[in-house]
């Protein structure tokens, strides 16, 4: 057998993708060269990609045994070992790679990477450091220390860091998933003035001061900070059950429990409610239900599938919720300002009109006092949903407004009420200036249309589990 004939043959199977035909090519050589550590290292490079990381350590091992100075038998080594969550054995064999290189820019990052997983930031910061002295554009050390900042909860410097990594030329792709990672799981801006609203946390703190006792199991979904968890305990609940499907939320709620001393009486659990288990996640079913996952059309963030689960899966058979339920409101108005956020017309002498075919056929969310608007009629009580076991995910309502001031129908404007029981009630309307919350437009989607004093504005609202609608009737 010639050995460079039959090598050369083996490893062009293997760059055609014929993996199977390769490695019984590689292992014929081995019967006959049992010690021709590049074969080994190619076998082992194969049973490494098919995550058979036995076979693939004893043969980068042998490769190893055979040639000590093969800083890429030691490097797969090490990533065998990497693949298995071995930081140690990983780490031996990058450092023993590092030896036998001039430039050891890549292993110096793997071993970077293995000390940030292995929670070892200092010295993993100071490996990243170290390659991008050798190397300034060096993405994916950059992305290491993205991701130490991470890991330390320092997001602002981690996009900084990650958005740095993805100007370099090389590799941009991987620092720019980093950064929108970061920017998917951290705290969405509306969390900040929804934990400062006082008119709504003190509605709820009173709300739940009246129903919760010291025999009550509560369950709080889309626990965020854990404001409404932490009001529960206070209240003297026995146990409070928390979820947040947001892990970094989770984690800060977790140790905002911690600080405020109800450690023992609060669970924050990182799941979606549909993920959780009685028995698993929570040790009984509770007995009241505290939420506020309500977005400007309530619906839209599913809340009344998660209610719905919660009664069929999470909740006693009497189980209380806070909020007990919701009224909407709506009126038709005309607002010039409020309609161009779903259609345009001509500009600079361009007809845009075909562009409308792609507006956003959901409600928008808006502050109504930023806007000039006209009601055509007094707003009605268009939908109403009572968060008992009667819940439903679709329904409807016909509506007759009596136009009271003449105009052009552009949409319909809406907000809502909470009723949290006990007499307390969260507005929304625009008249209530002192909450964060803001108010909904749906365009009248049949065109603008005028309306005369007098007349009758014939409507339907309807909702289907995750939408809203209201239309006007011919």
């Amino acid at each position: 057998m010639n050995l460079n004939h039959e090598l050369k043959s083996a490893l062009d199977l293997k760059s055609n993708g014929r993996i199977n035909e390769a490695s019984r090519a590689f292992r014929r050589i081995l019967k006959h060269y049992p010690r021709e550590h590049r074969v080994h290292h190619q076998v082992g490079l194969i049973a490494l990609e098919n995550r058979q990381y036995k076979v693939a350590a004893r043969h980068f091992s042998t490769a190893i045994t055979i040639n000590p100075k093969s800083s890429k038998s030691w490097e797969k080594l090490g990533d065998t070992h990497s693949s298995q969550n071995r930081y140690a054995e990983a780490l031996k064999a990058y450092e023993r790679a590092v030896e036998h290189l001039d430039v050891p820019v890549v292993i110096m990052c793997k071993i970077g990477d293995i000390l940030r997983r292995s929670g070892e930031f200092e010295r993993a910061h100071d490996m990243f450091r170290q390659v991008l002295k050798l190397s300034p554009e060096h993405t994916f050390a950059t992305i290491g220390l993205g991701q130490i900042q991470q890991s330390r909860q320092d997001f602002v410097g981690a996009i900084r860091t990650f958005a740095e990594a993805s100007s370099f030329p090389m590799h941009s792709h991987a620092a720019l998933s980093r950064m929108k990672h970061v920017l998917k799981i951290s705290a969405q801006p509306w969390h900040f003035p929804m934990m400062s609203d006082e008119t709504r946390n003190s509605a709820y703190d009173a709300a739940i001061r009246a129903s919760v006792g010291p025999d009550d199991v509560v369950l709080d979904i889309g626990c965020g900070s854990g404001l409404l968890s932490m009001m529960a305990a206070r209240a003297g609940a026995r146990k409070v059950y928390a979820c947040d499907d947001n892990e970094y939320i989770a984690r800060a709620a977790q140790s905002i429990v911690e600080a405020n001393g109800f450690a023992e009486h609060i669970n924050i659990i990182n799941k979606r409610s549909t993920d959780l288990r009685i028995g698993t996640d929570m040790a009984e079913r509770a007995n009241v239900l505290v939420c506020e996952i309500f977005d400007v059309s309530v619906v839209g963030e599913d809340a009344l599938h998660t209610i719905r689960h919660a009664f069929d899966h999470l909740l006693t058979p009497d189980a209380r919720v806070i909020p007990q339920g919701i009224n909407l409101y709506a009126a038709p108005a005309e607002s010039e300002t409020l309609r161009q956020q779903f259609s345009v017309g001509t500009t600079c002498g361009f007809d845009l009109s075909n562009f409308n075919l792609l507006a956003e056929r959901r409600c928008i969310q808006t502050p109504l006092v930023n806007h000039r608007y006209q009601t055509l009629a007094t707003p009605q009580n268009t939908l109403k949903w009572s968060f008992d076991r009667t819940l439903k995910m679709r329904g409807g309502a016909h509506q007759d407004f009596l136009i009271e001031h003449g105009g052009r129908l552009d949409g319909f404007i809406f907000w809502y009420e909470l009723d949290l029981g006990h007499g307390q009630i969260i507005s929304t309307a625009p008249s209530d200036t002192m909450t964060h919350w803001k108010q909904g437009f749906l365009p009248n989607w049949s065109g603008p249309t005028r309306y005369e004093k007098g007349q009758t504005l014939h409507s339907t609202s309807q909702y289907r589990r995750h939408l809203l609608w209201i239309d006007a009737l011919e």
